[in-house]
């Protein structure tokens, strides 16, 4: 009964070494560093700024996610936009369009855009 307690317990303390070194220190992180909302020339709004790759390692694809309310905090409309190849370090410019002819455009208040990998 000594000997399966042990072993059990070896057991148990390999898988332990074992998965944890499966862990990766590299870590994708995302930021959006700045944007601004302007008037389109006629078309509507359009959402426009910068994401920086924060992290430890390059992302080869990330989606950025502008949303538009009303006044009262009702979801009017979700666009996104992909960028490609983020290394370490460096930046991507994007640019959303929120066009005057779609569902509940006359209702715009606020928006709201965040980043992440895909």
């Amino acid at each position: 009964m000594n000997k399966n307690v042990i072993l059990f317990g070896v057991v148990v303390l390999l898988i332990c070494v074992v998965f944890s070194g499966c862990q990766e220190n590299n870590s994708v992180k995302l930021q959006i560093t700045n944007h601004t909302i302007i008037e389109a020339g006629g078309l509507g709004l359009r959402v426009e700024g910068t994401v920086k790759n924060v992290g430890d390692k390059s992302v080869d694809s990330a989606e950025v996610t502008v949303k538009f309310y009303d006044k009262d905090d009702e979801l009017l409309a979700t666009k996104t936009q992909q960028l490609q190849d983020i290394a370490k370090g460096a930046t991507a410019d994007f640019s959303i369009y929120y066009f005057w002819n779609e569902k509940n455009f006359d209702q715009y208040d606020h928006y709201n855009v965040s980043v992440s990998p895909i």
